[in-house]
C-alpha cells in the first residue's frame, strides 16, 4: 500500500506542478492573441502602413489647399493689375 500511495502522491504532485506551470506561462501567447488577433491590421480594412500613407496624403492635400487659400487672402495669387503692360492673367 505504501508504494501505491507514494505513486499516487507523486502523480498528484506532478499534475499540480504541471497545472501551475500552465497557469503561469501556457496562456500568455493565447491571451496576447485574444487581445489583438490581427496585429498587422489597424482598422477594419487597412494595415498600419496604409493608414499612415492615407494620413500623409490627406495632410499634404490640406496643407496645399491652405496655402492656396492663404495666397488668395493676402492677394498674392496673381500679378497686380496696375502694370502699364497688359497681363495675360
Amino acid at each position: 500500500m505504501t508504494h501505491r500511495r507514494r505513486n499516487l502522491s507523486c502523480a498528484l504532485l506532478a499534475t499540480g506542478l504541471a497545472g501551475a506551470m500552465l497557469l503561469t506561462t501556457g496562456c500568455g501567447g493565447a491571451w496576447g492573441y485574444r487581445l489583438n488577433p490581427s496585429p498587422e491590421v489597424r482598422t477594419t480594412a487597412l494595415t498600419t502602413d496604409e493608414v499612415f500613407n492615407k494620413t500623409t496624403i490627406t495632410f499634404d492635400t490640406q496643407f496645399r489647399l491652405f496655402l492656396e487659400d492663404f495666397s488668395r487672402l493676402t492677394l498674392t495669387d496673381r500679378p497686380t493689375r496696375m502694370t502699364p503692360r497688359p497681363m495675360p492673367w
